[in-house]
C-alpha cells in the first residue's frame, strides 16, 4: 500500500476515536452542562437524546456522500461540519440552542466513523490484509470508551464543560485539514443521491428518532404512563415498520434485504445489537456507582477506568489473532465470556469498592470489548458483494446507537427495579421493636444532639441520615443483583456462540464498501 492510502487511512482512524470519545466523555459531563445552563439533570439528557438521533439520521447517507464526492472529501465535509458544531455548542446561551445544535453535530460525528469503514473494505480485501483492516476499524471504535473519562477530566480543568468542545473542534478541524491535504481531484456527481431511496431513509429517520427517545427518555419519565414516552415508541414503531415495507417495494431499497437473510450477517448484527450493553458495566454502571456511593467527579473516574486503554489493544490483538487463525467464534465466545467475568467480579462490590476495585473490571471490559468487536466484524462482513456494502456498513453502524441506547435503557430499568424492591424491603423490616435499628438511630441522635440544644431536630436528623443510608443499602444490592443477573445472561451467550457457523482461514467472501 502506498502512502496517500496509508496516511488517508491513518487520518480516518483517528477522527473515529475522536469522535466515539468526544461522545463517550460528553456522558459523563451531564451534570456540569446542566449546572452551566440551570437546568435539571433530567431536561440535560435531551443533550445526549438529540446527538444520538442526528446519528441514526445521518448514517444511511453517508455511503451516498462518499461515492458523490470522494472519501477524502468527504471526511474533510464532515470534520468542518462537526468543527463548527463543536464551536457552536461551546458558546450556546441556552440549552435550546445547545441541543438545536447537538442534533446536527451527531449527524456529522457518525459519519467519521463509516467513512473509516468504508476506506478500511477499499484498501483490505479477502486474502489481502482484511482481517488486519477489521482489527484496525474495531480498535478505532472502542479505544476511544477508555480515553473518553481522561478527555473530559483534561477539559473540566482548563475550560469547564464547554472546554470538551472546544477541544473538539480544534481536533476535528485539524483532521479535517489533514483530509483536505490528502484529497484526490474527483468529479463530483450527484447520481448517488438521486438514486438514493429517500422515501424509506425519511420514514427510517422518523422512526429510530421515535425509538431514541422512548428508550433514552422512558426511565426518567416512568416509561409508558407518560403520554410523550407512549406516542415516542408508536411513532418509532410505526416509522420502522414502514420504512421496512417502503423499502420491500423499492426498485432501489434503502438497504439491501438479501443480505439481512445471510445467517452469518444477521448473527452478526444481533449479537452487535444484543449485548452491546455489556460495555456499559465499565462505561455507565460503574462510573454512576463510584458517582452516586462514593462521590466521585470525572477526574478521580478518569484513573479508575482509563485501564481499559492498554486492555482493548491488547484485546484487539487477541481477536486478530483468533480470527487470523480461522476461529472467529472462539473471539466472540472469549470476548463474551471476559464481560461475563467482568460483571460476575462487579457483582461482588460493596460500599467500600473505589476506584481500584474497579481497575479490574475496566481491564476485564476492556479485553472483551476489542476481541468481541474483531470476531463480530469478520461475521458482519463475511461474503458481502461489492453492491451489499452500504447495507453492511449501514446497519451494523446503526446498531451500535441502537445497542447503545437500547442497552442503557435496559440495564437501568433493571437497577431501578431492583433498587425500589431492596428498599421497601429494608423500610418494612424497620421497626420499634427491632432493637438494632432503635440503637442505630439513637446513636446518630445523640450525635446531632451534642452540637444542637433541640432534641427534636437532632433526631429528625438521625432519621433523614438512615434513610440516607438505606437507600445507599439498596443501591449497592441493586447493582448486584444487576451485575450477578448479567454476567448470568453473558455466560449462556458465550455458550451458545458455538451453535454460529465457524469461517475458515481461506473464506475468500469478496467485500468491498
Amino acid at each position: 500500500m502506498n502512502s496517500r492510502p496509508t496516511a488517508t487511512l491513518a487520518v480516518a482512524f483517528f477522527g473515529t476515536v475522536l469522535a466515539t470519545s468526544s461522545g463517550a466523555a460528553v456522558a459523563l459531563v451531564l451534570a456540569d452542562v446542566a449546572a452551566g445552563f440551570s437546568v435539571s439533570r433530567d431536561q440535560a439528557q435531551w443533550f445526549s437524546t438529540l446527538y444520538l438521533i442526528g446519528q441514526a439520521i445521518a448514517i444511511p447517507i453517508a455511503f451516498p456522500l462518499a461515492a458523490a464526492i470522494g472519501a477524502s472529501r468527504a471526511m474533510a465535509f464532515s470534520g468542518t461540519g462537526f468543527a463548527l458544531s463543536s464551536g457552536l455548542i461551546a458558546s450556546a446561551h441556552s440549552l435550546e440552542a445547545a441541543c438545536l445544535v447537538r442534533l446536527i453535530q451527531g449527524a456529522f460525528g457518525s459519519l467519521l466513523p463509516v467513512l473509516f469503514m468504508s476506506l478500511i473494505m477499499r484498501n483490505f480485501t479477502p486474502g489481502r490484509g482484511q482481517i488486519e483492516g477489521l482489527a484496525l476499524f474495531a480498535l478505532s471504535t472502542t479505544i476511544g470508551v477508555g480515553f473518553a473519562p481522561a478527555f473530559a477530566s483534561f477539559s473540566l480543568s482548563f475550560l469547564g464543560w464547554q472546554g470538551l468542545f472546544l477541544i473538539a473542534a480544534l481536533l476535528a478541524l485539524g483532521y479535517a485539514a489533514a483530509a483536505k491535504l490528502l484529497e484526490r481531484p474527483q468529479p463530483a456527481t450527484a447520481e448517488p443521491f438521486r438514486q438514493l431511496d429517500w422515501l424509506s431513509a425519511g420514514l427510517l429517520a422518523v422512526g429510530l428518532a421515535g425509538m431514541i427517545v422512548a428508550l433514552d427518555q422512558g426511565e426518567r419519565r416512568f416509561w409508558f404512563d407518560d403520554p410523550t414516552i407512549a406516542t415516542a415508541f408508536g411513532i418509532g414503531v410505526a416509522g420502522i415498520l414502514l420504512a421496512v415495507f417502503s423499502m420491500r417495494t423499492a426498485t432501489a431499497p434503502l438497504f439491501d434485504g438479501q443480505l439481512v437473510k445471510r445467517p452469518t450477517f444477521a448473527l452478526a448484527i444481533l449479537m452487535a445489537s444484543c449485548f452491546r450493553f455489556a460495555i456499559l458495566i465499565a462505561t455507565f454502571v460503574g462510573p454512576q456507582y463510584l458517582s452516586r456511593i462514593q462521590g466521585f467527579r470525572v477526574e478521580q473516574l478518569a484513573s479508575a477506568l482509563f485501564p481499559m486503554v492498554p486492555s482493548t489493544l491488547f484485546g484487539v490483538l487477541i481477536g486478530w489473532l483468533l480470527v487470523r487463525a480461522g476461529m472467529p467464534r472462539l473471539a466472540l465466545s472469549t470476548g463474551i465470556a471476559l464481560f461475563a467475568a467482568a460483571a460476575f467480579v462487579a457483582g461482588n462490590l460493596s460500599p467500600a469498592w473505589a476506584a481500584d476495585e474497579f481497575r479490574m473490571i475496566a481491564i476485564l471490559s476492556g479485553l472483551a470489548q476489542g476481541a468481541f468487536s474483531v470476531g463480530v466484524l469478520r461475521y458482519a462482513t463475511f461474503g458481502v458483494r461489492p453492491e451489499q456494502g452500504p447495507t453492511a456498513g449501514g446497519l451494523f453502524n446503526l446498531t451500535r446507537i441502537i445497542g447503545q441506547v437500547g442497552g442503557t435503557a435496559a440495564v437501568g430499568r433493571l437497577i431501578t427495579v431492583a433498587e425500589a424492591n431492596h428498599s421497601a424491603t429494608l423500610v418494612s423490616s424497620l421497626t420499634p421493636a427491632d432493637g438494632e435499628t432503635m440503637s442505630r438511630l439513637a446513636a446518630l441522635a445523640t450525635g446531632f444532639h451534642s452540637w444542637s440544644a433541640d432534641a427534636t431536630t437532632a433526631s429528625m436528623q438521625a432519621a433523614s441520615v438512615l434513610k440516607s443510608q438505606i437507600q445507599a443499602q439498596a443501591f449497592v444490592l441493586a447493582y448486584t443483583d444487576a451485575f450477578i443477573c448479567l454476567s448470568l445472561i453473558l455466560l449462556a451467550a458465550a455458550i451458545l456462540v458455538w451453535a454460529f457457523p465457524n469461517l475458515s482461514r481461506n473464506s475468500q467472501g469478496r467485500i468491498l464498501l
